[in-house]
Order: C-alpha cells, then sequence, then structure tokens
C-alpha cells in the first residue's frame, strides 16, 4: 500500500506530495502500473492502481465520498497521535489507513512576519484545513477551512477594494485565487 502511495503522490509537485514520496517506506524496486490519474481539487488524488489482488482505486487525500468519512472517523479514533495534518487512504471507497504529518514552521518566521508587517503588508493564511495544527506565531491570522472558491472570493474582494493581493499557493485548487491576485507565486 505504501509503495503505491508514493507511486501517486510521486507524481505531483504539492508539498505534501513531495513529502510523502521522500519519506514513506517503500520498495524502490517495486514497479507498480497506474492508470487514471487525476487530481482532486481540494481534496487530494486518485489512481487505478494493479495490485496483486487485482487493480483497485486508491485515493489519498480527503474523505470525500461518506463512506470514506465514516471510515476515516473511525480510524481517526485509533491514532496515537491526536494532533498533524491527516490524510486519508481510501482503497475501492473503504478507508484504509490515515498518515499524520506533523507541520511545524520553518526558523525565523515571527521576524520575516514582523518585516512584512513593518512594509505596510497585512499577510495571512488561508487554509482549506478545518483544523490546522499549525506551529506558527499566534500573531498569525489563520481562516481555516476555506474551500478553493472562498479563498478566490476573498482574494477578489482584496483586489476589489483596492489592494493588491499576492498569493502564495501550493495546489492545483489555488488557481482561482491565482487568477484574482495582482501576483502569485506557486510552490
Amino acid at each position: 500500500l505504501l509503495s503505491a502511495v508514493v507511486a501517486i503522490e510521486s507524481r505531483l509537485m504539492h508539498p505534501v506530495a513531495r513529502t510523502l514520496s521522500r519519506h514513506l517506506p517503500h520498495d524502490p524496486d517495486h514497479s507498480l502500473q497506474i492508470s487514471g490519474f487525476r487530481t482532486i481539487p481540494g481534496a487530494g488524488v486518485e489512481a487505478r492502481v494493479g495490485l496483486e489482488a487485482g487493480e483497485a482505486l486508491i485515493r489519498i487525500g480527503e474523505a470525500v465520498t461518506d463512506s470514506e468519512k465514516a471510515g476515516h472517523r473511525e480510524l481517526a479514533g485509533g491514532l496515537l497521535m491526536d494532533t498533524g495534518k491527516r490524510i486519508l487512504v481510501s482503497v475501492d471507497e473503504a478507508a484504509v489507513a490515515v498518515i499524520v504529518l506533523r507541520e511545524r514552521a520553518r526558523e525565523g518566521l515571527d521576524s520575516v512576519w514582523s518585516r512584512l508587517e513593518g512594509l505596510g503588508l497585512e499577510p495571512f493564511v488561508l487554509t482549506g484545513d478545518p483544523n490546522p495544527e499549525l506551529a506558527i506565531p499566534s500573531v498569525v491570522p489563520v481562516h481555516a477551512g476555506i474551500s478553493a472558491e472562498g479563498k478566490a472570493g476573498i482574494i477578489k474582494d482584496a483586489a476589489e477594494a483596492g489592494k493588491m493581493p499576492c498569493l502564495i499557493g501550493d495546489g492545483i485548487n489555488d488557481a482561482a485565487a491565482m487568477s484574482f491576485a495582482t501576483s502569485s507565486l506557486s510552490m
């Protein structure tokens, strides 16, 4: 299963995907057949993968279907870690694993944030994660649970109010918001 996750995630440039493909244990010599690869904006990625038991649909990211959501809740109840970014892995819409990542801010964020504010900028974080476990200074405003459309609306409203928003995004789901920004960066 981990080899399948790595094989799928290694096709993406998203920071979470890069982390998973670099750090999950897997067999680098195990070649898997992957087809039907597609990103699900704001929810993750899925692909059909040839496994020993046959072909299966593997989805990595947020729970999408009701059965995945129920399975995710059940799996999350047994986790040893109660904080961190949770990434669901489902096989044929059945939740089979939860990968937990601990997010952390880079050293020096406090001083960078202060310098940005000193320039008259109003930086804040927009995240689709409803319960982000961000290790960032408390002075950083975080808007959680924001959909891709919600991010686009916030940036569009700022631009229409005469501000010059800059958006730094980490996924395809940020493309709409980036289109309304005066400038944008994609990681």
